[in-house]
């Protein structure tokens, strides 16, 4: 034992020696990165250098691309140190990754270090979201199926720098070569997963969300549970959305408002010249596309009040997670059913649907049929809805997606009028190009953007976070479209209104034409301390009343036949939960403006003002208003005008109606009231025209 004991110890000693022998001959494997060559070549940084540090941002895809080339071109500065290189990347086969590699600017906490800047477009805010609250364990969730969009481009590693290593050439394009700006594009190989980290810093979180909706306002059970406190919102802007109908779709609104007395110029006669025209862009009513989600109306025939129209109707939706999706769903289906898919109606299964199929390699929206006459679309992506809508030069078709340049790229595309106010034309009937003055003249359609982070950033990923703010913010050098922002230092930008720090309240804005201070952080957290502020600002609806609007329906409220016709438009629905009026509250309605048409005697027309029609009648037996208290003794009275009653859920009238004129009425809301209704004292609506608008202050 003693022997073999001493040759185990000479052994070891051997090799110990040997290793030491060895480390003193060792070859040490230089960097691939040569920080002067670098410095100095956009792409030798590129191919070279991996990344001190990674900031990541995902954005929802249209956002992205929309947005934040123009951020980049104009706001780099604040970030980036201009006198060396700053590297725009691209990836092949995804237009919605982009990455920005340079050195940080003096003065920063990450001055003279590799920053890269790495903007992710998402199918829909959730999918953002849902990176930013799971630490990027996850990303969509179209069909229950993980859409891995975490995976995004991929940099140097700092594994090849270490072994020395180049990114091979075969996987850079230079399609700009500069020293200084290069523009290179990314083979589709080089993609990064953020699950398993890579880089220097090891990132495996997104550090923050660009989002069209906070998280407590997205449809429930698609994200975790959020704290404001863990990832704080902050709202800089208000983003737009709008109705997107073919010219077919376009040139049939137009002829129904024609028709129904709307637009009254010999010149919007449906041609293609008149498509051109300001004057003649036709509306849709909040109630019109509602009964499209709801499957009230499941023909063109129907939507458009046009028994001899034939074509097929195609309704083009988005996927759950998407903003404009949501953003249709709250406006126009009151949040009813969520999580549900629309139309409702029995007979017609969108499960499924979540997602565009590919076919041949291109991506086909997936289609449903409810009925012959009527198509239900689900496309990947708002470009994907625009490019179904536009392409569409047989049948009718809309839909809902955020503002959008689209005479280049979409001429057979096209905007119209919500509730009778255009999101693109000024009221001179200029046209818009930024999309901005609909927003800051109260076109609904509208919600709060948010920048959302977590709160756990610190030291140089705080400063970049702050920096990307202030450069979204620095509205001199933004040309987004679509967006208005909220007290920037440039009012020619801003818009007074806002939904008061939650996406489910209502449009509101000061009674005031000052700009409305807004609830911009923390704002479902309880807000931020004590402290007197100001007054909260009042909020204000407006609504547009077609004039053929029924006050209530005869089938929920049997007891309140005024007559036997029971026809004409639905009743004008505001529902009190979604727009935060409660109980007890008190609120004011009055007609604002417009003018309607009574047809009296047939062969006649009469205008109706906000004050009823010219026209005096001698008794109400035959009139909705024989239901209004007080109202009801007087005659002769004029008829026509507007009248409010509030309803349960099922329309049941709780309470008494009364009427609206330019004076305006204060009620209050009964208890179990759910919505206020809002028609015409008529007792023939059917041969009405025109419409009138409605002020709803609380």
């Amino acid at each position: 034992m003693k022997n073999v004991i001493h040759f185990v110890r000479r052994s070891a000693a051997a090799l110990i020696a040997g290793l030491v022998v060895c480390s003193a001959h060792a070859v040490t494997v230089p960097s691939s990165c040569n920080p002067a060559a670098a410095a100095a070549d956009g792409v030798t940084l590129l191919r070279t250098c991996s990344p001190e540090i990674t900031f990541y941002v995902v954005a929802t895809e249209d956002f992205n691309v929309n947005v934040t080339n123009s951020w980049l071109t104009t706001n780099m500065v604040k970030i980036f140190d201009v006198s060396k290189p700053i590297v725009t990347i691209n990836l092949a086969g995804n237009t919605t990754a982009n990455a920005f590699y340079g050195y940080g600017i003096a003065g920063t906490s990450f001055a003279g270090q590799r920053i890269a800047v790495i903007i992710n477009g998402t199918n829909g805010y959730i999918s953002g979201l849902r990176q930013l609250l799971t630490g990027l364990k996850s990303g969509s969730a179209l069909n229950g199926v993980d859409g891995q969009e975490y995976r995004t481009i991929q940099l140097h590693t700092a594994a090849d720098q270490k072994a020395g290593r180049s990114m091979p050439a075969t996987d850079v394009t230079v399609t700009n070569a500069s020293a200084l700006r290069p523009l290179v594009t990314l083979s589709a190989s080089r993609i990064a997963d953020f699950k398993t980290g890579w880089g220097m810093d090891k990132q495996k979180v997104a550090h923050m969300a660009m989002s069209e909706f906070r998280p407590s306002e997205a449809p429930s059970g698609l994200l975790p549970t959020w704290s404001a406190k863990t990832f704080p919102a902050e709202t800089f802007a208000m983003r737009g959305y709008g109705v997107i109908v073919n010219t077919n779709m376009y040139k049939a609104l137009m002829a129904r408002d024609v028709r129904e007395g709307r637009i009254r110029d010999a010149s919007c006669n449906s041609s293609d010249a008149s498509v051109l025209l300001a004057k003649c862009q036709p509306t849709v009513f909040t109630h019109d596309y509602k009964s499209l989600m709801t499957a009230k109306a499941t023909s063109a025939a129907v939507f458009l009040n046009d028994a001899q129209e034939t074509r097929v109707l195609n309704l083009n939706r988005l996927p759950i997670t998407s903003g404009a999706q949501t953003a249709a769903q709250i406006s126009f289906a009151d949040q009813a059913n969520y999580l549900g898919k629309y139309p409702l109606a029995v007979g017609l299964d969108t499960a499924g649907a979540e997602s565009a199929t590919l076919i041949n390699g291109v991506r086909t929206p997936t289609e449903e049929v409810y009925n012959p006459g009527f198509k239900v679309y689900t496309n990947h992506t708002g470009l994907d809805l625009l490019k179904n809508v536009n392409d569409d030069q047989q049948n009718l078709s809309i839909g809902v997606v955020g503002f959008w340049p689209l005479k280049t790229n979409y001429p057979n595309a096209h905007w119209v009028k919500l509730d009778g106010l255009s999101p693109n034309y000024y009221q001179g009937g200029t046209e818009d190009l930024s999309l901005r003055v609909g927003l800051q003249t109260g076109y609904p359609l509208a919600y709060e953007f948010q920048f959302i982070k977590s709160a756990k950033l610190a030291g140089s990923y705080l400063d970049i976070y702050n920096l990307i703010v202030a450069g979204f913010k620095d509205v001199a050098n933004s040309s987004a479209p679509g967006i208005a922002y909220i007290n920037s230092a440039d009012a020619t930008k801003n818009t007074p209104w806002t939904r008061g720090g939650n996406n489910l309240f209502g449009l509101n804005r000061t009674a005031a034409e000052g700009t409305r201070i807004p609830c911009i952080a923390n704002c479902d957290g309880g807000g931020s301390g004590g402290g007197a502020g100001p007054a909260p600002a009042r909020t204000i609806i407006n609504v547009s009343v077609p004039e053929n609007s029924l006050p209530w329906s005869f089938g929920a409220n049997p007891n309140m036949i005024y007559n036997s016709e029971n026809s004409g438009g639905a009743p004008i629905s505001i529902n009190l939960l979604t727009n935060n009026i409660k109980s007890g509250g008190l609120i004011n309605i009055k007609c604002a403006s417009g003018t309607g048409y009574l047809a009296y005697p047939p062969s006649s027309e009469i205008a109706v003002s906000c004050d009823g029609s010219t026209q005096l009648f001698e008794s109400h037996s035959t009139f909705p208003s024989k239901y209004v208290p007080s109202f009801n003794q007087t005659t002769p009275f004029r008829a026509n005008m507007l009248m409010g009653s509030f309803a349960n859920s099922n329309g049941s009238v709780i309470g008494n109606p009364f009427m609206i004129n330019s004076s305006g009425v204060s009620v209050s809301v009964p208890q179990g009231a759910a919505q206020l209704l809002i028609g015409v004292d008529d007792q023939w609506h059917p041969d009405n025209s025109g419409s009138r608008t409605v002020t709803i202050t609380y």
